[in-house]
């Protein structure tokens, strides 16, 4: 089906099963370019009444991109010989356009999004992990890295977030993790991610005979059930993340490693997911 806004320029593709994720509020779709050479992700909210979240949601990803592209700068300004890229702009998806659909659609607001140097079809939402798979220690360790990473960029810009593992997809070959809802953030922090974010991996984890799994483990299950009222910073929460992992595992590239439920087995990311 190709989807047209409101004046009826024609805006992307949206293929047979593309739905990735819903919710009372919204649907997420898979989508392709109009040439079906670009792959996207295609936020429409279930009411018009919600547009204003979806617009909330462009600005947000705009500003996002834009402080990202100024740390990107700012680092290039202070750095001698060639440049190693922060890459903040690899948690969270980029604004492609954003259109309000025809009369047959209820005008709802809809946002295309893309992944940078990502292809979407490689994406897992996490949910649809975790209904089929447990990770080991060293898999769950580099994803909530990522978590940690995402929400140390989020402090130094004072962009805030209640983080809902229902929102992340995952690209288990190349450690990419990508939060794509960005329609209520704050400039506020209300929230305290990274307990969310700890508890998240110890419900996913499985231990797998793996050296150091339960320093990890301690080390998730502390973060988890720290007091309301003691917020760690994103910066401290990595720091104290890696500087373990370096410690009981090095630096080197770990594949994704997965227990199949069905099949009581374990696998690695080179096996079909």
């Amino acid at each position: 089906m190709i989807l047209c806004d409101r004046d009826g320029v024609q805006k992307c593709v949206v293929p047979e099963n593309a739905l990735v994720y819903k919710s009372e509020r919204y649907r997420l779709y898979r989508a392709l370019s109009l040439d079906e050479k670009q792959s996207y992700l295609l936020r429409i909210p279930c009411d018009v009444a919600l547009n204003g979240e979806v617009n909330s949601e462009a600005e947000t990803l705009k500003l996002l991109k834009e402080k990202s592209d100024d740390l990107e700068k700012k680092k290039a300004l202070v750095t001698d010989g060639p440049v190693e890229r922060i890459h903040y702009d690899w948690l969270f998806p980029r604004l492609v356009d954003t259109f309000v659909l025809g009369e047959d659609q209820g005008y709802r607001q809809a946002n295309l999004l893309s992944i940078l140097d990502g292809d979407v079809a490689d994406f897992y939402p996490l949910p649809k992990l975790k209904n089929s798979y447990f990770v080991d220690a060293k898999s769950a360790a580099w994803i909530l890295g990522r978590f940690f990473k995402l929400q140390t960029f989020l402090d130094d810009i004072g962009v805030y977030y209640k983080f809902d593992p229902n929102q992340v997809l995952i690209e288990p070959k190349y450690h990419r993790v990508v939060y794509i809802d960005w329609t209520h953030t704050s400039d506020i922090d209300h929230y305290n991610n990274g307990k969310l974010m700890a508890k998240t991996m110890l419900d996913w984890l499985k231990d797998n005979d793996t050296e150091r799994e339960a320093d990890f483990r301690k080390l998730l299950t502390d973060i988890a059930e720290m007091p309301d009222d003691n917020v760690l910073e994103g910066m401290s929460l990595h720091r104290l993340l890696y500087g373990n992992i370096r410690v009981w595992w090095g630096r080197e590239y770990y594949p994704f490693t997965y227990f199949v439920t069905a099949s009581h087995e374990w696998r690695r990311v080179s096996d079909s997911l």
